[in-house]
C-alpha cells in the first residue's frame, strides 16, 4: 500500500528523543530527553516534493556535570520549515526550526532562563497504516540567548528522535 504524505495537508504527532555532546569536546556533557508534540501543515507541493510548516511545543529534561551532577528542565516551542521528498513507500526530509525556550539550569558557559533553541534535523518518514506513520530523525541543536544576558557561550547537542504521527 502506497500512501503519499504530500497529499495530506495536516499531520499531528509526538516524538521522544535523546541528546548529548557526541560530536563536541566539552567537559560538562549536557544530556537531555526530549518530548515534543508536532503539528505539520503542507503549504506547497509539486511532483514528489513538498514544503511544510512545523510547530513543535517541547518539554525536555536535562542533566550535566560541572563540579557536581546537576539536573534541569526546558520548555518552549519551535517553529520551522520541513522540506520533504516522497520516494516509493517512504519519504526523506530536512527540517530547520527555532524558537523561544526557558531553561532552569545550564552549564556555566550559558546563562539560565530565556534562550533560543535552533535545530537542524534530517529524517525518514514511513507509513505504518493508512493513518499512522513513523518518523526517525537525527540532527544538531544549539541553545543560546542571542547575547541578551552574559554568559552566552551556548550549548550544542547531537539529537536523535523517534516519533509517530497521524493523518486526520
Amino acid at each position: 500500500m502506497r500512501i503519499v504524505l504530500q497529499l495530506v495537508k495536516n499531520k499531528f504527532g509526538f516524538a521522544v528523543g535523546y541528546g548529548n555532546q557526541l560530536f563536541w569536546d566539552v567537559t560538562y556533557n549536557y544530556q537531555l530527553l526530549l518530548y515534543s508534540l508536532q503539528y505539520q501543515y503542507t503549504f506547497y507541493q509539486k511532483n514528489s516534493f513538498s514544503s511544510e510548516l512545523v510547530i513543535q511545543p517541547q518539554y525536555n529534561a536535562a542533566s550535566f556535570f560541572e563540579d557536581t551532577q546537576k539536573y534541569s528542565f526546558e520548555y518552549g516551542v519551535n517553529i520551522g520549515a520541513l522540506l520533504r521528498k516522497e520516494l516509493s513507500n517512504f519519504s526523506v526530509f530536512a527540517m530547520l526550526s527555532a524558537g523561544p525556550h526557558y531553561v532552569s539550569d545550564v552549564p556555566s558557559r550559558q546563562a539560565n532562563g530565556f534562550i533560543f533553541s535552533d535545530n537542524l534535523m534530517v529524517g525518514v518518514s514511513y507509513m505504518l497504516t493508512e493513518n499512522l506513520g513513523l518518523d526517525v530523525r537525527g540532527g544538531v541543536r544549539h541553545i543560546s540567548n542571542a547575547g541578551f544576558i552574559a554568559p552566552n557561550g551556548g550549548v550544542n547537542n547531537t539529537i536523535f528522535q523517534i516519533g509517530f504521527f497521524v493523518l486526520p
